[in-house]
């Protein structure tokens, strides 16, 4: 299927109004999708796949369509699902490819069909557990143990991270298996890299074998042990939602990290720290398991270039989410469907719930009536959001990056947030223009220097204000986050819902409590 065009965001967003016309099997054909704020579809992620929550005889089901090709995706899934039902391991959650899965303008393209697991995502259960440090280190030890099985099985996830570990009833589940190495895959090359805040700065698609989470699993199990001997450093080293506290320039040059400093003063962390600090100079080949890494083995380095070798990668590897000016609407236009991080000054906060009483909070980046940016808040995000005491109004003149999928309707971008900590004040312009223009240093002129032109382009997501290559604090922002925005459906009355919307006739205002 590989010469065939995959549908688009829309197209999906479209098709799934209509469950019992779009997916091909008829137990499928009954259930009911998952909808969000206006009554729309609810996309729960992007990359490879945009996935659904579906409800179909008092059981969950993610349904996982896919928006990019693999070439052998067929043959890759088909081994995945066999490992695990032979292999039975109970973090690993039933799993089924369909090959002709949904129906799109009359086409069938594949889809995976993954029991739902209603928990929280890992850094969720960080934040809800920051001053619980015997749950935190309890979580650690169950991590270990997940590690120590994949390693006994042969078998790696490929993009162990923040996002793909769900907590339920304090129990590890991992989601998302489109990289995962099975030894029936063996002398493949991997399909993706991972997030480059967990990755190895080496990685690559050449490295595909049972040892590829060996780095990630380091990297998550020195995160849980820190914030159990400190839970200030969440504040500080947080990385605004794309990783835990580590990012991919603490990796890069590990002896400047202000991150691995810290852990080096932790009584949890500190007898790894040398060691990692090693680990991230050598070949990612050479990477302990987790368990030797504990175990106090050492470790050569394999190349006397290894410190020349990183910062020459610091070069090459970018990260693929854009970061866009909150302003350019056209620029996130373009990218509906994808993760992208949007930065802007907030013009607005607006307080409302809908008919069905769901409250709700837009932040807008600018005139709501002139098609602006907008950041959504409502359902679990906000109620965590409120439940931190802050000052929704007081946001209004501050510099705020968003992060997550953009939707896109009637010219209007949002993001709708799915996480605290894809929030972040950034406390003063500097900061943003430091943020945009960071990578952008080829242009003649930065960023935002051309405001009112809106001439703005998308720049490629290295590192976050905080915690770079150069050296800068990371313990300034303030981490926030919010939920995934989708796009409107081909439908003749989204117009008219749409409009009604913003013209504030769906939502009404919501009144402020006297205090």
């Amino acid at each position: 299927m590989s010469h065939v065009s995959f549908p688009s965001f829309a197209d999906y967003q479209s098709a799934l109004q209509h469950p019992e016309r779009a997916f091909s099997h008829n137990f499928l054909r009954q259930s009911s999708v998952e909808s969000d704020l206006w009554g729309f579809p609810r996309v729960r992620s992007g990359g490879f796949a945009l996935t659904y929550k579906l409800s179909l005889n008092d059981k969950l089901w993610a349904a996982r369509c896919f928006h990019r090709v693999v070439r052998d995706r067929f043959m890759r899934y088909t081994e995945i699902c066999n490992s695990l039902d032979e292999l039975r391991l109970p973090f690993f959650l039933p799993t089924r490819y369909l090959h002709r899965g949904i129906a799109v303008q009359g086409k069938f393209f594949p889809m995976t069909l993954v029991e739902w697991v209603e928990g929280d995502s890992l850094e969720m259960y960080i934040l809800h557990n920051l001053e619980n440090p015997d749950k935190l280190l309890g979580l650690s030890d169950k991590f270990r143990d997940v590690c120590r099985q994949m390693e006994f099985s042969n078998i790696a996830h490929g993009d162990l991270s923040h996002r793909n570990i769900i907590v339920k009833s304090d129990e590890i589940f991992l989601i998302d298996y489109d990289g995962m190495y099975v030894p029936a895959l063996s002398g493949k090359k991997s399909s993706e890299l991972g997030n480059i805040h967990f990755q190895h700065p080496q990685r690559t698609n050449a490295i595909f074998n049972h040892r590829m989470d060996r780095f990630s699993s380091i990297v998550i199990y020195l995160a849980l042990l820190g914030l159990a001997g400190e839970s200030g450093l969440w504040r500080r080293f947080q990385s605004g939602g794309e990783g835990l506290l580590f990012q991919q320039s603490d990796f890069l040059n590990p002896h400047g990290s202000q991150l691995l400093m810290a852990l080096e003063r932790n009584p949890l962390t500190a007898r790894f720290v040398p060691r990692f600090r090693q680990i991230c100079r050598n070949s990612m080949e050479d990477t302990p398991s987790l368990e030797e890494l504990i175990a106090a083995h050492t470790f050569e380095v394999t190349t006397d270039q290894a410190g020349s070798l990183l910062w020459n990668l610091f070069e090459k590897k970018k990260s693929k989410i854009p970061i866009l000016y909150a302003r350019d609407t056209a620029a996130i236009n373009k990218l509906q469907g994808e993760i992208a991080t949007v930065v802007g000054k907030i013009t607005e906060v607006f307080h409302g719930q809908t008919l069905e009483d769901e409250e709700h909070i837009f932040i807008n980046f600018g005139d709501w009536q002139q098609d602006c940016f907008t950041g959504v808040l409502w359902g679990p995000v906000l109620e965590d959001m409120k439940g931190m005491d802050l000052s929704f109004d007081s946001w209004v003149g501050e510099w705020m990056s968003i992060r997550g999928l953009i939707s896109v309707r009637n010219k209007r971008p949002q993001i709708q947030v799915d996480a605290v900590t894809d929030c972040v004040l950034l406390g003063s312009e500097e900061k943003a223009r430091h943020l945009l223009n960071r990578e952008n240093a080829s242009q003649r002129r930065p960023v935002m220097d051309d405001l009112s032109a809106n001439k703005l382009l998308p720049v490629s997501q290295n590192s976050h204000i905080s915690g770079s290559v150069d050296g800068s604090n990371k313990s300034d922002a303030k981490i926030l986050r919010l939920t995934d925005m989708f796009d409107r459906q081909k439908d003749p009355s989204v117009e008219s819902r749409i409009n009604e919307l913003y013209s504030k006739k769906q939502f009404k205002k919501r009144k402020k409590r006297s205090s």
